[in-house]
């Protein structure tokens, strides 16, 4: 998304969506596993009028549905409501992403995107038991570490100094990507490199090794404001009362007063779950080789990803 003279910024992003989607699109959400379900919601003020191309774009390219709500008048059982159907969408693993004071009198349009996400391993993990994970060099904390020895793609970069391993789900539909530093402090190196790496390339460049996978059993439930984020990546117009939202309203004051991404991941011995939400909330002003081992002991990157 740019930053220019008309702010078409929720276009864009139904555009990227589109784009992603494409023909993966709904034939792996109705997969005959149910591994990946998406669901896209718009909520409109009852005294708001979007215009019609905006709600037929949303629902052609995101499978949106659309519903009026009593934002102005009723604003804390609105978040209530807001709050259930996250819930239902993410299979009850993320609530209360809305807090009361979330939306207000001036909420015209609330755009929420939920993605569940749950599947086994192809080989499952064994051997389960206390070992220790290192949170920094020196900082250690004890943790149910899982065992796996099994024949996986692996790469080493020998440039920015990581490994990267291919941890395929059952059906070979997803896979989860582990990218673990040489060093144990070397993941902020790594972040501050990843516009130099290229996933389809790392595993284009992958190899079958005879890998021993010491993976720790691990939940995490997080969330994060990006206003500040996406206006350093380009987009400070759209928090701004001069934002251009004519392709969604003829007329009034429309801007972005709040971004949240709220995510849930679960991974242990059987497989995982991972759940996350996005939400825009928009104001009215008016060869075998073996491998000894990888052992994730310290601070990593896992991605998953579809085949």
């Amino acid at each position: 998304m740019s930053d220019g003279p008309k702010n078409m910024a929720l276009a864009n992003a139904i555009e990227a969506l589109r784009l992603a989607n494409h023909d993966l699109s709904f034939a792996l959400y109705k997969s005959e596993n149910d591994n990946l379900k998406l669901a896209t919601g718009m909520f409109v003020d009852k005294a708001f009028n979007v215009k019609d191309s905006f709600v037929e774009n949303s629902k052609k390219y995101m499978k949106s549905s659309m519903e009026k709500l009593n934002f102005k008048n009723d604003h804390e059982q609105q978040c209530q409501y807001l709050n259930n159907w996250v819930l239902s969408k993410a299979n009850n693993k993320i609530s209360d992403v809305f807090p009361i004071d979330a939306i207000n009198e001036d909420t015209a349009l609330v755009l929420v995107n939920a993605v569940h996400f749950k599947s086994d391993w192809a080989h499952k993990f064994y051997c389960t038991q206390d070992e220790s994970f290192y949170v920094t060099p020196s900082n250690k904390v004890t943790v149910k570490m899982m065992t796996l020895v099994k024949d996986f793609q692996y790469y080493h970069d020998n440039d920015l100094n990581f490994g990267a391993l291919e941890l395929p789900y059952e059906h070979h539909a997803f896979k989860m990507i582990i990218l673990l530093p040489d060093a144990k402090d070397g993941l902020k190196y790594l972040e501050n490199n990843f516009p130099k790496i290229k996933l389809h390339e790392i595993s284009n460049k992958m190899t079958q090794h005879h890998v021993t996978v010491k993976l720790p059993r691990f939940k995490f439930e997080q969330s994060f404001q990006l206003d500040e984020t996406l206006s350093n990546l380009g987009c400070p117009t759209m928090f701004k009362r001069d934002a251009n939202f004519s392709n969604i309203v003829e007329d009034g004051d429309l801007y972005v007063t709040k971004v949240v991404h709220k995510a849930y991941v679960d991974v242990d011995e059987r497989g995982t779950e991972a759940a996350a939400v996005f939400i825009n909330i928009v104001g009215d002003v008016d060869n075998v080789d073996n491998i000894e081992g990888l052992n994730l002991q310290y601070a990593f990157v896992m991605i998953l990803i579809v085949r």
